[in-house]
């Protein structure tokens, strides 16, 4: 977060996860697991907050493994053969954003499924009918905001820009840039 690569071993941090990249193109936890839609996000955004997007191998299987993700008509599952969960439209969108594909994704049923999980206290739960909770709420006014933001989808809601690789809106970000990260 704070740019500083000096404690990491880049190139062997890269080959893991490179490992952990299962047939199919997206991401498991740990080499040889099933893949999984928040796993695919860790490994996407740290090879973007690496500049190494450009060493995923079969990048179309996992552009496709992402996008067949959502659900017809619906958000997106985290994995092969399970329901939609609102915090996968932020997991998947968000990788799918730093691969250029979001704009593949069908935004209004995305939109129209993440506000069907509104509670009428508020916020947003994992499902529709379910009691909300802080993690999905957030992740699902991110989501939101890359649809407002990379298609242009005209709402009665504003929400700030966010950097997907970083998850954090783009003004905290160059705040971040200006205020602590060094240049050197």
């Amino acid at each position: 977060m704070l740019n500083d690569w000096s404690i990491i071993k880049l190139p062997e941090a890269i080959q893991f996860i490179i490992r952990c990249q299962h047939y199919e193109g997206a991401f498991a936890q740990e080499p040889r697991l099933e893949s999984h839609a928040g796993s695919t996000y860790c490994a996407v955004a740290a090879l973007s907050l690496a500049n190494k997007l450009d060493s995923i191998p079969h990048k179309d299987r996992l552009k496709c493994w992402l996008l067949s993700r959502q659900v017809k008509n619906s958000g997106f599952q985290g994995r092969v053969e399970k329901e939609p969960d609102t915090c996968y439209s932020f997991w998947c969108g968000a990788s799918a954003m730093l691969l250029g594909c979001h704009s593949s994704i069908d935004a209004v049923s995305d939109i129209r499924y993440l506000l069907s999980a509104q509670s009428p206290m508020g916020g947003i739960a994992k499902v529709p009918d379910a009691p909300p909770d802080v993690l999905h709420s957030y992740l699902s006014y991110v989501a939101l905001s890359m649809h407002q933001h990379d298609q242009n989808i005209d709402t009665s809601w504003h929400f700030a820009k966010v950097d997907p690789s970083i998850n954090l809106s783009e003004a905290s970000l160059d705040w971040l840039r200006k205020n602590l990260w060094t240049t050197s």
